[in-house]
C-alpha cells in the first residue's frame, strides 16, 4: 500500500464518522445533554486521556505560535459549529453548506500561500456560491433566507478550510499535537459559549455523561486524528473535496434513521457544489503539474 493511499483512507474514515456523528449526539441531546456541554465534555475527555500517554509539548508551539493559535481556534469553530448545526438544522442541507469549504480553501490559498486566480478558479466559485443560493432559496417567503444552522454550517465550513489549509503550513508539528491543539481549541470554543450564553449544568443521567465521554474517545479522537493526518499528506483542496465522502453517508444514514426526505431543489444545489470542489481539486492538480 503506497504512502499516498493511508491518508485517503484515513479522510474516508473520517467522514464516514461524521456522515453518522449527528445521531449519537442528537440522542445525547434528547437524553438532556446540549450540543455545547456535549462538545466541551467529549473534547475534554478524549484531550486528558489523551495527552495522559502522549504528553503535552509545548516547543512546537513556540515556532509558530500565531499559526497554532489560529489552528486551534479555527478547527475549535468548525467542530463546535458543525455540530450545533446539525443539532439543530437538516442533516443534508447542514453538510452541503458545510462542505462550500473547497471554495473557502481555494480563496485562503490565494491570501496565504500566494496562489494565483484562475479562470478556472473563477469559474469554481460562482458555480459553488450559485449552489449555496440554491439551496439556501425558501420557496415559501420567495427568497434566500438563511436560518441559524445554515450560519453555523456556512462559518464552521470556512473554519474547517482553514483548518486545511494551516495543517499543511504548520508541518513542524506532529499530527497528535495537531489533534490536542483540536481537541482544546473545542473545548474553548464551547466553554466561551457556555459561559456567554449562560447555559446551566445539564441535569443527565449517568448512562448519557457515560456516552459523552465514549463518543470524544471512541468517535471524536480517532476521527481528528485520521482527519488531520490526512490533511497533513494530502494537497488541501483534494483532501476536502475527499470528505464530501461525508455527504453520501450523511444523506443515506438521515433516510435510515429519521426518514429525513431531501428535496430536488437541495441536490441541485448540492450537485453544484460538489462540481465546484471537483474542479478545486482539478484547478489544483494543474497548478501542482506545470
Amino acid at each position: 500500500m503506497t504512502i499516498q493511499t493511508w491518508p485517503v483512507f484515513a479522510l474516508l474514515y473520517s467522514a464516514s464518522f461524521w456522515g453518522i456523528a449527528w445521531y449519537p449526539t442528537r440522542l445525547l441531546d434528547a437524553g438532556g445533554i446540549s450540543g455545547l456541554w456535549l462538545a466541551l465534555s467529549s473534547n475534554m475527555a478524549a484531550l486528558i486521556l489523551f495527552s495522559a500517554f502522549y504528553g503535552f509539548h509545548q516547543h512546537g508551539l513556540r515556532e509558530k505560535p500565531l499559526g497554532a493559535a489560529i489552528l486551534l481556534l479555527a478547527i475549535g469553530w468548525a467542530n463546535t459549529g458543525f455540530l450545533m448545526a446539525l443539532l439543530t438544522g437538516e442533516v443534508v442541507r447542514v453538510m452541503i453548506l458545510f462542505y462550500l469549504s473547497p471554495l473557502w480553501a481555494a480563496l485562503l490559498g490565494v491570501w496565504l500561500l500566494g496562489e494565483p486566480i484562475s479562470r478556472l478558479t473563477v469559474w469554481m466559485l460562482g458555480l459553488g456560491l450559485s449552489g449555496a443560493l440554491i439551496t439556501l432559496w425558501r420557496q415559501e417567503v420567495t427568497h434566500t433566507a438563511i436560518s441559524t444552522s445554515d450560519w453555523l454550517a456556512l462559518t464552521a465550513g470556512f473554519a474547517f478550510a482553514l483548518t486545511n489549509v494551516m495543517s499543511r503550513r504548520l508541518n513542524h508539528l506532529s499530527v497528535p499535537h495537531k489533534n490536542q491543539l483540536a481537541m482544546a481549541g473545542t473545548a474553548l470554543i464551547s466553554g466561551v459559549a457556555i459561559i456567554g450564553f449562560n447555559e446551566p449544568l445539564p441535569q443527565a443521567n449517568q448512562m448519557a455523561w457515560l456516552g459523552v465521554i465514549a463518543l470524544g474517545i471512541l468517535g471524536f479522537l480517532p476521527a481528528g486524528l485520521c482527519t488531520l493526518y490526512g490533511f497533513s499528506r494530502l494537497p488541501a483542496q483534494r483532501s476536502a473535496v475527499i470528505m464530501l465522502f461525508e455527504l453520501v453517508v450523511g444523506a443515506i444514514s438521515a433516510w435510515l434513521l429519521v426518514g429525513e426526505a431531501i428535496s430536488g431543489q437541495v441536490w441541485m444545489g448540492g450537485a453544484m457544489i460538489i462540481l465546484a470542489g471537483l474542479i478545486a481539486v482539478l484547478a489544483a492538480e494543474h497548478r501542482r503539474l506545470t
